[in-house]
């Protein structure tokens, strides 16, 4: 791709090159006029040197996303064009050859084709192991709308050394980008403000009182803006008479980003903030169930799909999710090298999946006295995308809520009714998946693993949960008595299967009286899963 300067006759073939011959002590930055954006497609003029760094930025985010700056690509099977990244386009294209359609190779100068998907990957590793999407086939790139003939010859008449002003009149379409900017800032403060609450932990009432200092510190800005107006022209001997300063002055409100958290503003009040956060950012609310409503027992559920669907949408997500996670034979890397998971049909199947991990924990708020009062001791399941990396999938921003109640319900209501919403979840992304826009296609997946400690793996597995019982652990058919008088050691004791498990329940069954088999009282609440293996 050539860079050319819109302002000068200089041109290159790098990037880094032409963004330096911005940046340096050049005539542009001298003569004092605006600076446009390097990219042809993009119209957009800067007066600071800053503001165009910033704006390169975004551009830099378009091409980590997409991997091809001003280019979209686009299937020849069906209607699919979007700006995608390599990962996310093979994977497209796994969509057509699992249905067996016979795919063309997308790069250059290549024949090959096929409708097995193993044998594509297969071919696209071999042979084009370093090739990016500037690599495809010109049919397959779409190149995006450059600058017309007259909007460059427009710019360039701007670039003359007396020019201080937008090189577009207040009537041309240049206008809705100070709109944009305005709107950018507004989002950046509200981001600012969302993470002052869900991060940093600032109460509603201290963020409202930061907005408003901040407010009053905007309304001081204003005036310092009508004065400074007023004195550069006083200073150049400008004649311009009151109104039009009076308009100058109104302009510079008007385009104020911190007008927005005045008690008119949309960021104003906490209420409005949250409309805002809502509209903008994509905040999925938390839904209530009722389990008793005289004794206002509930519990809070965040739909799984709604947040997964979102994430998915990602491209810095979605990319981890496809990396291809090498192992070696006989190493256990990840829970992927265990046999839950290659016994699994639906997550080592030939299509893209999804697999969750799920964790259980119990723990104690607002109380001084410690743990073992229990009075407001809550219970949380949490769940995390199995196939990122690990160094992605322990951080704390990966591991999202599921599920809060009070521990006392569990035992009152039981896991069978707590968990009903995010079972219809699963067993929907397990049926029919959810629908991914960046890949054209949907997903399907399940649960991997859930894990707990001890007292939360017993409660959601159906097994007895003290530990003063007979038959007291989950993993094996040993007695109290029997870890008297046997040395505990590997198969000293008869380890629990799938099959002594369903023996147990059916025992349970048949007899209504009986509390517990060998230490199983009921279901597994995961049971409803088809696709999930059981085991804790």
């Amino acid at each position: 791709m050539k860079w050319t300067c819109k302002l000068c006759t200089f041109f290159c073939g790098n990037r880094k090159r032409i963004i330096e011959h911005y940046q340096s002590s050049h005539r542009h930055y001298r003569r004092n006029c605006p600076l446009p954006c390097i990219y042809k497609d993009c119209a957009q003029y800067f007066r600071s040197k800053k503001s165009l760094q910033v704006h390169l930025r975004d551009h830099g985010l378009i091409e980590r996303s997409s991997g091809l700056v001003g280019f979209k690509v686009k299937c020849l099977l069906c209607d699919f064009e979007d700006a995608v990244s390599l990962k996310q386009y093979i994977a497209h294209l796994g969509k057509h050859l699992r249905n067996r359609e016979t795919v063309t190779c997308p790069f250059n100068h290549c024949l090959f084709k096929s409708n097995v998907f193993s044998s594509f990957t297969s071919h696209k590793s071999r042979c084009h192991p370093h090739c990016t999407l500037k690599d495809f086939k010109k049919e397959i790139t779409v190149q995006e709308c450059e600058l017309s003939e007259s909007e460059t010859a427009k710019s360039e008449s701007h670039g003359t050394e007396n020019d201080f002003h937008v090189p577009f009149d207040d009537n041309s379409d240049n206008e809705p980008e100070y709109h944009d900017t305005t709107d950018k800032i507004q989002e950046r403060l509200a981001s600012l403000l969302l993470r002052m609450q869900a991060v940093l932990h600032v109460s509603k009432f201290a963020t409202q009182e930061i907005v408003s200092e901040f407010h009053d510190i905007g309304v001081l800005i204003c005036e310092l803006n009508e004065y400074t107006v007023k004195k550069v022209l006083r200073q150049h001997s400008c004649n311009i008479d009151e109104n039009t300063v009076t308009l100058v002055t109104e302009a510079f409100h008007s385009i104020n980003p911190l007008s927005s958290i005045s008690q008119s503003g949309c960021l104003g009040s906490d209420q409005k903030r949250l409309s805002y956060f809502r509209e903008k950012f994509g905040v999925i609310d938390p839904v209530e169930y009722v389990l008793d409503s005289p004794l206002k027992k509930t519990f809070v559920y965040v739909p799984v799909l709604k947040t997964l669907q979102k994430l998915l949408n990602r491209g810095d997500v979605i990319d981890k999710v496809l990396e291809d996670t090498e192992s070696l034979p006989g190493h256990y890397k990840t829970t992927f090298d265990g046999s839950y998971f290659k016994e699994n049909p639906l997550l080592t199947g030939e299509d893209q999946t999804i697999s969750l991990g799920l964790y259980i924990d119990d723990f104690e708020v607002c109380n001084p006295l410690g743990t073992s009062r229990k009075k407001h001791k809550l219970c949380a399941i949490y769940w995390v995308i199995a196939n990122l990396p690990v160094k992605y999938r322990s951080s704390l921003s990966s591991i999202y809520l599921a599920l809060l109640c009070k521990s006392v319900d569990t035992k009152t209501f039981g896991f069978d009714r707590l968990v009903e919403p995010l079972l219809r979840d699963l067993q929907l992304l397990e049926n029919e998946g959810i629908y991914i826009s960046r890949l054209g296609t949907s997903i399907r997946g399940t649960v991997l693993y859930v894990s707990s400690d001890n007292l939360g793996a017993h409660a959601f597995s159906g097994f007895q949960e003290s530990f003063n019982v007979d038959k007291f652990c989950r993993f094996c058919s040993a007695s109290r008595s029997d870890i008297q008088s046997c040395s505990v050691q590997r198969n000293s004791f008869l380890l629990r299967t799938k099959e002594s498990f369903n023996e147990n329940l059916s025992r349970l069954r048949e007899n209504e009286h009986l509390k517990s088999v060998e230490g199983v009282k009921r279901d597994c609440v995961m049971l409803f899963l088809k696709m999930m293996t059981h085991g804790l």
